[in-house]
């Protein structure tokens, strides 16, 4: 990033702190001290963010990484003045629109028109300027006649729908995205990220970008900032994103040959351990590792395990994610293991008869449940897709998947009276 003007900042942090909550009177945690014969100071609670010091330019598009916890969305909910600095200084300059949360600014008892006016006069414009936008906000968000209807009758996609739609057409100067792309069907999804993607060539609106999905992050920004335990590890630029969330993130290469997916350490998981997906390979057809699946041909994700002891109805399921950060494939191997119970390390296989994605990036994400959750893996990128080589597969929008078909052109004199043809 070029040096920039003064004038051209958007969002200047410096020293910024965070803390939630009040820490406890004195006379208790020395109490506590006492009482534990500990040494420790418990009179302070952790910081969320610890010294952040961050310049974002107007017209520039930034995206935040990190694990569960590394301060994302708290770093959101400061600049759009929800949650106030423990200490330092923030100055954000220019109307700001937050899409932190579905809910946030909406009344459930209010309609979508309604809603719409609200969101409209929180960022400061009169009912006339809100209604010569509404047709550009209506139209985008496709929500048709339920724009009448409560909010409260919406979906979470619907949700979505109605402030994606209003933040996009209200000219707002910066705005503030925390993963709600992820929801709502894909075709409005990529909609969206096809939007974000022309503002981002307008260079008029700033956006500050939240994402879990590495790919998605280097679509759409400029730069990255790796966050990790409320610190500032990188600020670099985008391209390398997902060197940032291999690496640094605490991400290890899966120690089985051949397999191209990267999972994160044990830190930046949830779930109690009990039982640990320890590597993720991809098999073939004939069972032989390979770094690559191919469109149309058999596959196999083998995701291998470890225990800390007795497991009891382990359910296994897998999602996989496109670059949109979009669920495009679900399996799940709930109740098929109930009653029974894992007492040795091993693997489970999760086999596909043909690969049916179209070659692109993907990521997967895998939950182990029982009576309670012992691995969550939130995303875990590297999961290439390849075409055939024996087939000329033309992808330019054809959506998704990929299916084997036998076409038949018959012309009317090839038809026989009894309809069979000749």
């Amino acid at each position: 990033m070029t040096e920039q003007e003064p004038d051209n900042i958007a969002i200047e942090i410096t020293d910024l702190w965070k803390r939630y909550g009040l820490p406890l009177p004195r006379f208790i945690t020395t109490l506590a001290r006492r009482l534990t014969k500990s040494s420790e100071r418990t009179d302070t609670l952790p910081w969320a963010l610890k010294g952040l010091d961050l310049t974002v330019y107007k017209g520039e598009n930034l995206g935040i990484i990190g694990g569960n916890g590394a301060g994302k969305s708290t770093l959101l909910k400061i600049l759009a003045g929800v949650s106030p600095a423990t200490r330092g200084d923030v100055k954000v300059n220019g109307r700001v629109f937050p899409m932190i949360e579905l809910q946030a600014g909406v009344n459930p008892d209010l309609t979508g028109r309604e809603n719409i006016e609200l969101l409209g006069a929180v960022m400061g414009y009169s009912p006339n300027e809100m209604a010569a936008r509404y047709g550009a906000i209506a139209d985008f968000s496709e929500l048709g006649g339920w724009l009448e209807r409560p909010v409260r009758m919406y979906s979470s996609g619907m949700q979505a729908r109605l402030a994606f739609s209003v933040a996009i057409n209200t000219d707002a100067d910066i705005l503030l995205v925390d993963e709600v792309l992820g929801v709502g069907d894909y075709r409005f999804q990529k909609k969206c990220v096809e939007r974000l993607e022309q503002l981002k060539l307008s260079s008029q609106t700033t956006l500050v970008f939240v994402s879990h999905n590495p790919y998605q992050v280097q679509r759409l920004c400029d730069r990255v900032l790796l966050l990790n335990g409320g610190e500032q590890l990188e600020l670099v630029e985008a391209s390398k994103a997902l060197d940032l969330y291999f690496g640094r993130l605490g991400a290890k290469e899966t120690t089985s040959a051949g397999s191209g997916i990267s999972l994160p350490s044990v830190e930046h998981r949830d779930g109690s351990g009990c039982l640990r997906i320890d590597s993720i390979d991809l098999l073939d057809g004939v069972g032989s590792a390979i770094e690559t699946l191919t469109t149309g041909e058999p596959a196999t994700i083998r995701m291998h395990y470890s225990l800390t002891g007795a497991v009891r109805n382990p359910n296994f399921g897998v999602r996989i994610f496109d670059s949109q950060n979009t669920c495009v494939l679900s399996f799940a191997y709930t109740r098929h293991l109930d009653g029974s119970t894992l007492e040795r390390g091993g693997y489970v296989d999760c086999r596909l008869a043909e690969m049916p994605l179209l070659a692109g990036s993907y990521m997967v994400q895998v939950k182990v449940a029982g009576d309670e959750l012992f691995d969550f893996i939130q995303s875990a990128p590297g999961l290439e897709v390849h075409a055939p080589t024996q087939v000329v597969i033309d992808t330019a929008d054809l959506g998704l998947f990929y299916e084997r078909v036998e076409w038949l052109l018959v012309q009317s004199e090839d038809v026989a009276q009894d309809g069979s043809v000749v």
